[in-house]
């Protein structure tokens, strides 16, 4: 349902505020968190889902260190970019390198995805990009019980499932996107009755 708005003898639309229900909040809360959560690597730096805030004077530690988040999927593509300019190139060192940076990405990939299972446990806490603490359940059910809505505590569960995602040779561009393969699953008890809400690439999928 849209507002009719007039202004200037202009007439226009105005989308109303989508409404969501206790279960959805609670999802996208839950996906809020999983978004922003980070794991350090020793080889390249703030690791995430997704690119994360650039340089500012507020995220920097000491000279010239900031603390910008590299998407995972960034990562590949960026690894995968250096390889196939070493293979242009013919040069055998730069490819030896390449190898080496892709076989560091799979491990930086692996231990973010054990970090985000590890973070939709209940009482699981994670950090995000300025180490601060997540914990994705117990926001997603202060979201959910926002405005009087109430559900069983015990009974809330998120769920995360890469669907459709699978390990990639070096040689390869396809299926790089860890990111657009989350999918996460709110669930929990409301009045009796049970309820569930998906949410993919941030947004509640219906």
């Amino acid at each position: 349902m849209v507002a009719l708005l007039q202004q200037n003898t202009k007439v226009f639309f105005a989308p109303k505020e989508k409404v969501y229900s206790p279960i959805q909040r609670a999802a996208l809360a839950a996906a809020n968190d999983i978004y922003a959560t980070v794991i350090y690597d020793q080889n390249f730096g703030l690791i995430g889902l997704v690119d994360g805030q650039k340089p500012t004077a507020a995220n920097t530690i000491g000279a010239g260190n900031h603390l910008t988040v590299t998407g995972i999927d960034s990562l590949f593509a960026q690894v995968m970019e250096n390889f196939k300019r070493a293979r242009y190139l013919n040069n055998a060192s730069q490819t030896q390198l390449a190898v080496k940076d892709f076989s560091n990405a799979l491990k930086a990939r692996e231990a973010l995805m054990c970090q985000l299972l590890k973070a939709v446990d209940r009482n699981a806490t994670v950090l995000d990009a300025m180490g601060s603490r997540l914990d994705p359940t117990a926001d997603a059910l202060a979201a959910c019980n926002r405005g009087g809505d109430f559900i069983e505590p015990s009974s809330l569960k998120i769920k995360l499932d890469f669907a459709n995602w699978s390990e990639t040779p070096v040689t390869s561009t396809k299926n790089l996107t860890l990111a657009s393969s989350l999918l996460l699953k709110a669930e929990a008890e409301q009045k009796s009755v049970h309820v569930s809400a998906l949410v993919r690439d941030g947004k509640i999928e219906q």
